[in-house]
């Protein structure tokens, strides 16, 4: 993500223990975690990368970012997220780190970002 999208984009991992040890070359600054910074972040963002939880559950970012009115791209559901909710039309999804860059760009390419935005200053 980090080649592709450069300054585009904030990644990484929060610099705990672990992920210094195992990711060192992957931290974001420890101010970006912060709460308030963090949401801030989520806030500013047209796009919203999430990954499945814990046991293969379904992220806790994933329904943050629905809450946010974010585009979403995010790891195939290993479980259903809802009748309401359908891939490909309310989120994006992806296997592989080359399909999640294609996700991505779809919806740069396709402009949906900006009719996202645009809708919001509307309403």
């Amino acid at each position: 993500m980090l080649k592709k999208f450069g300054k585009y984009v904030i990644a990484g991992f929060k610099p705990t223990a672990y992920a210094k040890y195992n990711f060192e070359d992957c931290l974001v600054p420890n101010i970006l975690t912060k709460r308030k910074n963090y949401l801030q972040l989520v806030k500013e963002s047209d796009i919203c990368i999430t990954t499945t939880g814990l046991h293969r559950s379904i992220g806790w970012k994933f329904a943050e970012y629905i809450a946010a009115s974010k585009a979403i791209v995010t790891e195939k559901f290993n479980y259903s997220p809802g009748a309401e909710l359908k891939a490909n039309t309310n989120f994006l999804e992806f296997d592989t780190s080359e399909e999640l860059i294609n996700q991505v760009m779809k919806l740069v390419n396709n402009n949906l970002v900006g009719v996202r935005r645009n809708i919001i200053k509307t309403l």
